[in-house]
């Protein structure tokens, strides 16, 4: 049995990922079962995605792997599967990239796709259901898509085939390392140089884009991974305003704005709580307000936007 909380203990890392070496040593690793089943395993990459991302190669291959095997095992000989992996939106330093693994194998009936479309969207499932079309890489691959802040999509017709979609965020390095000069047009002259600002949040890659702006912007930033550091934070130094993601390990921010709304100070009264959310739902927002949170970000985020919600707390200091 699997821990229900593996995926807030998996550690990603940051390296770079040459996505179509990735793909092509994924078919290496498979090419003799495809071989023995003569399938026909082919790639596609939308030629306006970068060869080179940051992010964790170790789990995205994880994920690809698992869902590769399935497909081959349910694809019956003669059969065919592609990888297909295309550009939904570049924004700023982070690249939107949707991985298809799509086959014309056995399908699936609608009451199991139910089960698995549901197994997927609910948080709370601890990954112990079994599926006459799944493998046990499929509990691994939400728990690792949730660290990763991705999302998977499933769409299958019985005897026609399946498509398992996924959707992740990756860092542009070249955007990092140019510090993004359509943006500089914008902000060149400006600094937001005396906020102190806490940023909570527990994704490496949101941490490293964040933090990188924050100082390019000359704010003092501090990094809380969770709730609880934040509360451990701003009771040793003071802030001017709070970055909160709302779903963390140990303590979400939810939990660790009412906590800080709760305290006795007035400074704690009064300091500017900003949600980072990738929600865009309407309840998230309201939720996000009852905590007692004064405004909200979307992510991945666009660095003007967040130039611009700083800049506004700045002037109100």
């Amino acid at each position: 049995m699997q821990d229900p909380n593996f995926s807030d203990k998996i550690e990603l890392k940051e390296e770079e990922i040459n996505i179509p070496i990735l793909l092509n040593n994924l078919k290496q690793k498979h090419f003799e079962t495809v071989k023995q089943k003569s399938l026909d395993l082919v790639t596609k990459i939308d030629s306006m995605i970068p060869e080179i991302v940051i992010g964790d190669s170790f789990r995205l291959t994880q994920i690809l792997d698992s869902l590769i095997q399935n497909s081959i095992h349910f694809t019956p000989m003669g059969g065919n599967i592609c990888i297909e992996v295309s550009l939904q939106d570049l924004k700023a330093s982070l690249v939107e990239i949707r991985f298809s693994i799509i086959d014309t194998g056995v399908g699936i009936a609608k009451d199991q796709l139910d089960s698995i479309q549901f197994f997927f969207r609910d948080k709370e499932v601890t990954g112990n259901i079994l599926f006459s079309r799944g493998n046990s890489g499929l509990s691994l691959t939400k728990r690792i898509l949730k660290k990763m802040e991705g999302n998977i999509s499933i769409t299958s017709e019985i005897n026609r085939g399946s498509n398992f979609s996924f959707i992740v965020f990756l860092i542009v390095p070249m955007i990092l390392k140019n510090d993004l000069k359509p943006m500089e047009t914008k902000t060149e002259k400006k600094t937001l140089n005396g906020l102190r600002v806490l940023l909570v949040e527990d994704n490496i890659s949101n941490q490293k884009v964040a933090l990188r702006y924050m100082q390019k912007w000359e704010i003092e930033a501090d990094l809380a991974e969770n709730g609880l550091i934040c509360l451990e934070k701003i009771s040793s130094r003071d802030y001017d305003l709070i970055l909160m993601d709302l779903q963390m390990p140990e303590m979400d921010g939810y939990t660790a704005a009412i906590e800080i709304r709760k305290k006795a100070q007035p400074k704690f009264q009064t300091i500017p709580i900003i949600a980072l959310t990738a929600s865009a739902l309407f309840d998230t927002k309201v939720k996000a307000r009852e905590a007692g949170m004064n405004d909200y970000i979307s992510k991945p985020f666009v660095p003007q936007e967040l130039f611009e919600i700083l800049d506004r707390y700045y002037k109100k200091k």
